[in-house]
């Protein structure tokens, strides 16, 4: 018996490494976004809940499973991501390839934000139709951009997309200020709002902003682990 290759799946954005730092379709794995949904629904307590067994499960852990059954390191998201996140964050439409559909097959199954349906004259020569594909392309890629210049995602056939465009710094940064606020001391006391923002910020900031943007950045953070639970990332409405 001859063994099937596996198919290679495809993603919307960089994929996660886990020994290489970057590849062309690859990303460290903690500057993954698909990791950093991860990390934030691992701190939705309700979640967490269902994982331990406590309350009834949803749909959305239908698809991501028991995370709190792998360790919170980069082999215990690796392993995770291998078994849940690559069938659930990949294109089910391969974005590098060019179809022809045949009467058979329903146009509206391909039809999507991320891809174009059009009908080519056959008697035309090939440089004319090259260019007419050109002009139709570019069209729809100046669209795209637009569409991300406003924080808005391009179109996926993944079952669970992100909410917006994804800004891995920043929720990066969220998270950072998330674990300041939210880690007792070693006197086992929280750090106030002040407290975290010099301890993030240092000098960059006085001291009354620094506390303001601890605050906002904190109250983000908190938004985005509360959505995550309805399989909505990033989303969040306070106010930068």
């Amino acid at each position: 018996m001859t063994a099937t290759t596996p198919t290679r799946k495809h993603f919307l954005y960089k994929h996660p490494l886990f020994k290489a730092k970057r590849t062309r379709q690859g990303i460290w794995y903690e500057n993954s976004p698909y990791y950093l949904w991860w990390r934030y629904l691992r701190l939705n307590n309700i979640y967490e809940q269902m994982c331990l067994g406590n309350i009834p499960t949803d749909e959305v852990y239908n698809f991501f499973g028991n995370i709190h059954a792998y360790e919170d390191t980069k082999e215990g998201f690796s392993k995770w991501f291998r078994e849940y996140g690559e069938n659930i964050f990949c294109e089910l439409k391969n974005p590098n390839t060019v179809v022809e559909l045949d009467e058979s097959e329903s146009v509206d199954s391909w039809r999507d934000g991320g891809r174009i349906i059009v009908s080519i004259p056959t008697q035309q020569n090939t440089e004319w139709v090259m260019k007419q594909l050109n002009r139709i392309v570019s069209k729809h890629r100046d669209a795209a951009e637009k569409r991300k210049g406003k924080g808005k995602p391009p179109s996926s056939s993944a079952q669970f997309t992100f909410h917006k465009e994804p800004d891995v710094p920043a929720l990066k940064r969220y998270l950072a200020i998330y674990d300041l606020k939210n880690t007792a001391k070693d006197d086992g006391k929280l750090r106030t709002y002040a407290q975290v923002g010099k301890n993030f910020f240092g000098n960059r900031l006085d001291l009354e902003s620094a506390k303001a943007m601890a605050f906002r950045m904190n109250k983000s953070a908190i938004q985005i682990i509360e959505n995550t639970l309805y399989g909505e990332f990033p989303k969040f409405s306070v106010r930068k």
